[in-house]
């Protein structure tokens, strides 16, 4: 129904908001059973929603875990949205600019602007791939993000270019109804910035966008104008 491979969803290393597998120098992103065994602990709570942080010696920024639990909505609704790189623009926080370098039915190529309050904006290239189990309101999804690199999007000398940073979307059906959105998230906003804003800023940058990506979510499935 989604255009894109179905899997086992078998725990494996991943290859966003973001592994290294590409190409570009970075840290490995940490194997599902690593995440899962992850020293995380409770930075914010706010409704449904849970922000945890894991400071992984030697990484500059912690890896943050974002959970919302979403009685109301479906994971193909959660995942649908997602997808659609080309609607950012409209609702991601702090999003200057998206260009799609390359797609197929479950896999992306994107270059990405960022604001970033105070310091120089920031810039990457970042795969996707997208793997389904399932179809109707039983089916499960998930988003594979990855520091990339593209000859037609060189180092541009206004932004900060990150190459370490990965990031994964799970989207599970609750037992209650509903869906389960995990996001986990690391990314380096590389400069010469003190380790205590690299930190503060790994946890904001997800919350935001998660809380961003539900609330289109329920704009889409209520069919309200933006």
């Amino acid at each position: 129904m989604w255009g894109f491979r179905r899997s086992s969803w078998v725990a494996v290393s991943f290859s966003l908001c973001l592994s290294l597998s590409s190409g570009s120098a970075g840290a490995k992103a940490p194997s599902d059973a690593e995440l899962a065994a992850g020293a995380f602990v409770e930075a914010l709570r706010d409704g449904n929603l849970v922000a945890q942080t894991w400071q992984v010696p030697g990484l500059v920024a912690p890896i943050v875990r974002v959970r919302v639990q979403a009685p109301d909505l479906q994971p193909a609704e959660l995942f649908a949205v997602a997808w659609d790189v080309g609607s950012q623009a409209r609702w991601a926080p702090r999003l200057k600019r998206l260009d799609i370098l390359s797609s197929g039915p479950d896999e992306l190529l994107l270059y990405e602007q960022i604001d970033a309050p105070v310091v120089r904006d920031r810039d990457y290239v970042v795969r996707l791939r997208a793997t389904a189990r399932g179809d109707g309101p039983g089916g499960s999804f998930r988003i594979d993000a990855s520091g990339a690199s593209d000859p037609s999007r060189p180092v541009d000398p206004s932004h900060i270019r990150m190459t370490d940073l990965w990031s994964r979307f799970s989207f599970v059906p609750r037992a209650g109804g509903g869906c389960e959105l995990t996001y986990d998230a690391f990314g380096d906003p590389a400069g010469a910035l003190p380790g205590w804003l690299k930190r503060s800023a790994g946890v904001r940058g997800p919350v935001d966008f998660v809380q961003a990506l539900v609330t289109e979510a329920r704009r889409r499935r209520d069919k309200k104008p933006l």
